[in-house]
């Protein structure tokens, strides 16, 4: 009774997902979170960046043995996976760009050769098209007056949703 009084209001669904941080994932929430996606069915699912870790990749990495570790393959099909889950079942999918997710960029910067490979760009690194993903690397007005931005574009504050208010 419900979905057909909300089909007949017009009313949109999101499920906003955040900071997934994978391999770092805290693996039983996202279950839960997946399930959730599979029974309601959202209108759209917008992920507010962080979906991949890249710690491989990351400035603590530099000169340790962790950067070393050839997971980067393995992480980004765990990624994958994860996003399908939770995307396949929406109408629509959307993703912004994030601190962690620019990790790939930085790490070209120190070999400006490659930036141009499009297999390097972020999007299609992840293969976020065959998923139906929609990735933007600024702030995405999803709803009138409603945006999804990760919230280290702009200058932080220490107050309670003034990061998000100046965004």
């Amino acid at each position: 009774q419900l979905s057909l009084l909300l089909k007949r209001m017009k009313i949109k669904r999101w499920l906003v997902i955040s900071d997934l941080q994978i391999p770092f994932h805290h693996e039983h929430a996202v279950k839960n979170v997946i399930k959730l996606a599979r029974r309601e069915k959202f209108d759209e699912v917008l992920c507010v960046g962080d979906e991949i870790d890249f710690q491989t990749i990351s400035r603590w990495a530099e000169k340790t043995p962790l950067a070393y570790q050839q997971t980067l393959d393995d992480d980004r099909t765990a990624t994958q996976e994860i996003l399908w889950a939770l995307t396949e079942h929406s109408r629509e999918a959307h993703i912004i760009r994030s601190n962690h997710t620019d990790r790939l960029y930085s790490t070209l910067l120190k070999a400006p050769g490659l930036i141009g490979l499009p297999e390097l760009q972020y999007p299609k690194f992840m293969d976020f098209a065959s998923m139906g993903i929609d990735y933007y690397k600024t702030a995405y007005e999803f709803h009138p007056g409603w945006v999804l931005a990760h919230g280290d574009e702009g200058n932080m504050s220490q107050h309670a949703g003034i990061t998000a208010l100046n965004l």
